[in-house]
């Protein structure tokens, strides 16, 4: 995972963000732009992509609001759509990752600013706080970043 800024229970990395599961695995979200069209890319590959000189690595399980998701498994990954720009196709700006036996994370779009989640299509905000996550809304989306 690159490195990151702490608010509470936002997490904000960059402009990837990488999840090594227990199979091996890797789920990667990075953020994209194709013209005007912004939006955040999955891939699950069979091991991490190669780190860039500007990516730093960071073991999470340091860290509390992930360390409760450890081991836990990921039930479902919810997609939530936004329209970036007129005329453009629409795009992924959140997802929502849902747990087994914990509560879901959402992964947004986003920035941390005096507190409060606000758009930047160019950083990524991971949300520990499903309450915080559904009134997280952008213009372009008819949905929160819950997605719900």
């Amino acid at each position: 995972m690159p490195d990151s800024r702490w608010a509470g229970p936002v997490h904000e990395v960059d402009m990837s963000l990488h999840l090594v599961l227990s199979s091996g695995d890797a789920i990667s979200l990075t953020w994209t732009m194709d013209g005007l069209n912004e939006g955040l890319d999955l891939s699950i590959t069979n091991e991490l992509p190669p780190q860039s000189e500007a990516e730093q690595l960071i073991d999470v399980s340091r860290f509390d609001a992930w360390s409760a998701h450890l081991g836990d498994t990921i039930d479902s990954i919810q997609p939530v759509w936004h329209t970036p720009n007129i005329g453009c196709p629409d795009a992924v700006w959140s997802y929502r990752f849902d747990f087994h036996s914990s509560p879901s994370v959402t992964a947004s779009l986003g920035q941390e600013i005096d507190g409060k989640v606000s758009y930047l299509p160019d950083s990524i905000v991971v949300i520990f706080d499903p309450n915080l996550s559904a009134s997280y809304h952008i213009p372009a989306s008819k949905q929160s970043a819950s997605g719900l």
